[in-house]
Parts: structure tokens; sequence; C-alpha cells
């Protein structure tokens, strides 16, 4: 059996609220969560589209709205009028965790819930509101009946305003670890299609697997040799192949060190970049030569490889994987630390590369390994294309994205080198 045509898109009132509810189900089938209930009957669905259980037995309603005519964020009084803070104060009392999901920002909310997660009391949290955010409290207190019933709903109060293609690409991950019979777009579209056929019903990973046998589709099945063996093999060919090209002895760089040990400490993504000859490779492969002792590397030369239309074709096609990069190193890192490494980035430049045109796979493939938190991304490009190309530019001003500049060898550096490889 086959989706029906139009997939998520046309099910949940609209594209962006179904896949985030897509989201949620494939969350319970990698276990991250106990079950789903969509369209919930009775008063516990009241004002939400759906609530998680999870497996720590917390009860998460959510309540998604794509946006609000043409307004570019949403004001407390709008969340009033669409019936947002009655039933954030309603799931709450039933001791749920309320999240707000849209398209648009609420800053008023998202700071006022954030400030209370943070606070002891009452008390300390109304010490802490700045003159702009104590209207806007004063306000909650009228909506939810006094400042204390404020201040504990705030506590229990995520509000979420994730991009559209990073919800689809981080699906796509997901469902390209998760389920077997086609590629990861492709089967997040399905789970969204069997949730609409079980609305009301609630639903376990057992249950979401079993439904899938409907659509010719079943559980992955990734563990054994054959993924650890594809996914070390990228990092050895990588790196003899940096090694080729390196002095020997290689050069020994504190910059080296500094790039493990962000990656280490939990920096999700660093961009190594730096002019043409001042030794930004080495520094790469040192660093990843140190953390490949302790976590799997999946490393990709994009000056290596041919074009790619999809992260799915860049590892099954490109690179011999099981699936794309992203879930396959997933697949074999489980819930460990685990490292993606980019190498070469200015092949997708505008400026010089050989291929601009995949510069979008690559930045979904940046926007897949949100999907699993242990995983750390170092990319590596030259200054130069940075500079010159507005998406790499905006790529390394990315609020997530740590740049870590690679400047020239010290001439005492390249005089102990050459006096190491004995020459005068």
């Amino acid at each position: 059996m086959s989706p029906r045509s139009g997939g998520e898109a046309a099910k949940f009132g609209n594209r962006y609220e179904g896949r985030w509810t897509v989201g949620k189900l494939l969350e319970v089938l990698a276990g991250r969560a106990e079950s789903i209930v969509l369209e919930e009957r009775g008063e516990g669905g009241a004002g939400v589209e759906f609530t998680v259980v999870r497996n720590n037995g917390q009860e998460e309603s959510h309540q998604l709205k794509r946006q609000r005519g043409r307004s570019n964020s949403w004001s407390l009084r709008n969340l009033a009028k669409e019936g947002v803070l009655g039933s954030a104060g309603s799931q709450v009392g039933m001791g749920r965790r309320f999240f707000f999901v849209s398209v648009l920002p609420c800053w008023a909310l998202n700071e006022l819930a954030d400030q209370a997660r943070r606070s002891d009391n009452l008390q300390v949290f109304v010490d802490g509101l700045t003159k702009t955010q104590i209207p806007d409290f004063n306000y909650l207190a009228g909506e939810w009946g006094s400042p204390q019933e404020a201040f504990d709903i705030l506590q229990h109060v995520d509000v979420r305003w994730p991009d559209e293609r990073h919800i689809t690409d981080t699906n796509a991950a997901m469902s390209e670890l998760l389920i077997a019979g086609a590629p990861g777009p492709a089967s997040a579209v399905v789970v969204g299609d069997l949730a609409w056929d079980n609305m009301g019903k609630t639903l376990d990973a057992a249950g979401i697997e079993a439904l899938l046998s409907d659509y010719d589709l079943s559980r992955a099945e990734f563990a054994g040799v054959e993924p650890m063996d594809a996914v070390a093999r990228t990092f050895t060919v990588w790196s003899e192949t940096v090694a080729s090209g390196l002095l020997q002895p290689e050069i020994t760089r504190s910059e080296a060190s500094e790039l493990a040990g962000r990656l280490c400490a939990g920096s999700k993504t660093v961009l190594v970049a730096g002019a043409a000859g001042d030794g930004k490779t080495g520094v790469l492969h040192e660093a990843v030569d140190e953390l490949a002792a302790s976590w799997p590397v999946l490393a990709i030369s994009l000056d290596q490889i041919e074009a790619f239309s999809s992260t799915h074709e860049l590892g099954v096609d490109r690179l011999g994987l099981p699936a794309s990069p992203v879930s396959t190193l997933a697949a074999v890192a489980g819930e460990r630390e685990s490292l993606l490494v980019i190498d070469q980035l200015d092949a997708v430049s505008l400026t010089s590369g050989r291929m601009p045109t995949t510069f979008d796979q690559v930045a979904a493939l940046l926007r897949e390994a949100d999907a699993f938190v242990g995983m750390r991304v170092v990319l590596a490009c030259r200054q130069f294309d940075i500079d010159n190309d507005y998406r790499l530019r905006a790529l390394a001003d990315q609020e997530d994205v740590e740049q870590m500049t690679i400047g020239p060898l010290a001439s005492e550096q390249v005089a102990a080198a050459v006096a190491e490889m004995g020459r005068p």
C-alpha cells in the first residue's frame, strides 16, 4: 500500500503542523518517548493537537499554530484571542508540560517562561523582571488568575518556532535511521499518513512499527558490522588522503587541541577557516585523529566526490553507505558522541567551487545532524570563499556555528619542522 497523495501536508491543517507532528511520532518510534495520542478525546485533548508521554512518565501537550494573518510575531493578546493561553492554563493544571509551536516567535511568552524555569520562587522571578516584562507578566496574571498561578504555569510552558526546512530535514534523517523500504523524506510522509488514519489512538513504538507494514515498510535494522565498517572506511580514506599531502613528520599545532577540546566540550558545529596554505587541513587532521580514538567518525571530502541531489544519494551512491551519512553515523553511534567531518566545503562555493548547486544538500546535512544530540559537525573551508559567497557567509554567521580561524605558521615553527626533517 502506498501513501495517499498529499502526504502529511493535507492532514494536519497545514504542512508545518504535520511535519512537527511527524517528528514526535518518530521520537516515539526511536524510543525517546513512550507514546503519543493525536487529537486526544475528552478534556485532555481540548485545545491541543497531540499529547506525548515521555519515558519518565511526564506528559506533554503540543498546540500548533502556523501564523496569524500577516503578523511577524505573536503578542500575548493574540495568544489569548486564539485560545492558546487558556489551553496552557488547562493543560498545566492537568500536570502536563505545554508546548506552543509556530512558524512565528512569541518573544514575550518565551522570555517569561524561560525566566520562570530558572527562578526558585515567585519573588525571585518578579525581582528579575525588566520594565518591559512587568506589564506582560501582569497581563498573564490577569489571564491565569493571580501572579502565583501565572508563575506556576510559566514554569511548565515551552515556546518553539523552528524553521520548516529544519523540521523536514531532521524528520528525514530520523526516518532514514528508523524505517526501511524508502528514503527518509518518503518514509516521513508515510508516518504522517498513518498518524492521520489513527487519530485518537494511543500509539507506542510497537504500534507504529506494526502500522508501517501496511505501506510495505519495516523497522530498519542497521545493527552489525556493515554500517560500522562503512563509516570507518570513510574516515580511513579521508585520513590517509589528507596525510599524504602533509609534511612528514606532521607539524603539531595547538589549534588542533583547541578544536578537539571545543567539540568534546559540546560545541555542535565548528567551521574551521583559513587562507590557502595556512595549515587548516593539518589542524583538522590532527584534531580528528585524536577524536577518532573514542568517537565514530564519518568523513566527507567534497572535492573528491561528484555532485549529489540529496543526502540519501550522497550516502548510498557516492559514499557506499546503507543510508544518508547522518543516519548511518547515528546508527553506529547510538546515544554516544560522534563526529561528522565535511572537508573542502569550498567545493560548493559560488566563487570557486566546481559544484555550487550542491550547497543546499550540504546545508540539509547540517540540519539533519541536529536530530541527534551527541553528533558533532566540523567543517573546513577557505576564508576567501566564506568572504565571497553569501551562502557560506550566512552559514558561518549562524548562532549555533562556531568559527575557528587558522593563521599561518610562525617562522619558528617552520624552522623547527625543517630541522626535524633533516634539512639545513
